[in-house]
């Protein structure tokens, strides 16, 4: 690590850290859930999470959207976000995870350290081109999780990629880099980032979009949601399709999200928000409306704030403590919940283990939060200024870690195995795409150009094109 941060140093220039303003002067949503809320009467039930929506900076027209579904997502995620700003939760979470998850070994030790240090540097020069191409106010995944993603793009190099929750399109942005201008890229959300983070929103926030056509956007009134897609339409190539890397920033129950997507033939996905077991099953006031006072609500939300969809490690991370019977399950934003008994938990738990050639779980690019597992950078606030990052309050979200997921699926056949699968043979297929006979789309504009490691002056920083 030391020998990591030492290279970083001489490599890349501090940023100047008054260009990285902290995500809280501008609450905006972030990844959207695609959770089906028509019908459901959370116009009126969501009326807190709306009013505090609106203080962070949201249009009340936007919210209200005539009442429609999409107004209501969008309150929502700002609310969540709003609860999870706080830098003393982040570490309370992070306290959550044990050394490894315990209950899904097989692909543990899938990418070793050194693979994922190796990415650091280029990583760090991608965000100062972003800096530079799309303004120096990041939104909305943050710098951990998007190293993590930016290292399983660079490492599996996908043949397509499926990106089930967009916000701002930075996470697009930095896909379509690190795929290079020909891999197709599908959008889903119901939001438009371009409309979304408008300078008429008054977001703080560029909105991005890939105008080169390599990217099809299924947004605003296009949007469908990941399983109400005909993949084998957009995509008919099954060995594409196995090679396909599939983006879960959706809160969404991953048992759910995994079943559709071993329907369709995927078999590669990303997992963003892998809460821990306490937060993912948290009984708290935001979620899980229909249960009524089914459930206690004494969840400590300003200690951990709250989670929204079952996660791989609330599965995988440690065997359920003795004496708990029930589990409060979440799907699609914790607007679908149920209390599930411990043999409905324990056979999600078999589900997952032979459903899962491969389970690895990213640790951390940098923490301030004590942990279990280090951070490829260390804890220690320095580093950051010697290897170009801003300091932790003014990154979005102060280096908070959930442990975002790689996961290779085993085949669909058979449908419901519950017993360890056995490792699936390498798929041995050309990544051809588009085909031969179609015109590569255009190429990238100039901003892509940029040489990994260019220096970015502290005034082109602050001076970054809007």
């Amino acid at each position: 690590m030391f020998r990591l941060v030492a290279a970083l140093s001489l490599a890349w220039p501090f940023i100047v850290t008054s260009t990285f303003r902290n995500r809280a002067d501008s609450g905006v949503p972030g990844d959207l859930s695609f959770a089906s809320l028509q019908g459901t009467g959370y116009d009126s039930r969501t009326s807190s999470s709306l009013r505090r929506s609106v203080v962070l900076g949201l249009s009340s027209e936007s919210e209200r959207v005539n009442g429609s579904a999409v107004g209501t997502r969008e309150a929502l995620s700002a609310a969540h976000r709003a609860d999870l700003a706080d830098a003393k939760q982040q570490c309370n979470i992070m306290a959550e995870y044990g050394p490894a998850p315990s209950e899904c070994q097989r692909g543990n030790d899938h990418f070793s350290r050194s693979d994922l240090e190796a990415l650091v540097p280029e990583f760090i020069a991608l965000l100062q081109q972003q800096a530079l191409h799309l303004g120096p106010k990041h939104c909305c995944m943050g710098f951990n999780h998007m190293f993590a993603l930016y290292t399983l793009v660079k490492k599996l190099k996908p043949a397509a990629i499926v990106e089930s929750g967009v916000a701002a399109g930075h996470e697009t942005w930095m896909l379509r880099v690190a795929a290079g201008p020909h891999t197709p890229i599908y959008s889903l959300d119901p939001g438009d980032p371009a409309a979304s983070y408008s300078v008429e929103r008054q977001t703080g926030y560029i909105g991005w979009k890939d105008t080169s056509g390599a990217t099809k956007y299924f947004t605003s009134e296009k949007f469908k949601d990941f399983s109400e897609m005909e993949w084998d339409k957009l995509i008919p190539d099954k060995h594409i399709r196995e090679r396909t890397l599939v983006v879960l920033d959706d809160h969404q129950s991953c048992t759910s999200r995994f079943r559709v997507m071993q329907k369709w033939g995927f078999r590669w996905a990303f997992y963003e928000d892998n809460y821990p077991f306490k937060v993912a099953t948290s009984a708290d006031s935001n979620t899980c409306f229909e249960l009524g006072s089914v459930i206690k609500r004494d969840f400590p939300v300003q200690s951990y704030a709250y989670g929204d969809a079952f996660s791989p490690n609330a599965a995988c991370g440690a065997p359920l403590k003795r004496g708990v019977n029930d589990v409060l399950h979440k799907d699609k934003f914790g607007t679908q919940c149920a209390m599930i008994s411990r043999q409905q938990f324990e056979d999600k738990v078999a589900w997952l283990r032979g459903n899962m050639n491969v389970y690895f779980e990213f640790p951390a690019l940098f923490s301030p939060c004590p942990s279990c597992r280090e951070p490829l950078l260390g804890g220690d606030p320095s580093i950051l200024t010697a290897v170009g990052l801003p300091p932790v309050e003014a990154e979005i979200w102060q280096y908070g870690h959930l442990f975002p997921a790689f996961i290779e699926l085993a085949a669909a056949s058979p449908p419901n195995r519950t017993e360890p699968a056995s490792q699936a043979a390498p798929i041995q297929t050309p990544r051809i795409w588009p085909a031969p006979t179609s015109p590569p789309p255009p190429t990238l504009p100039p901003a892509y150009l940029i040489a990994p490691g260019t220096t970015l002056s502290p005034y082109l920083m602050t001076h970054a094109p809007r």
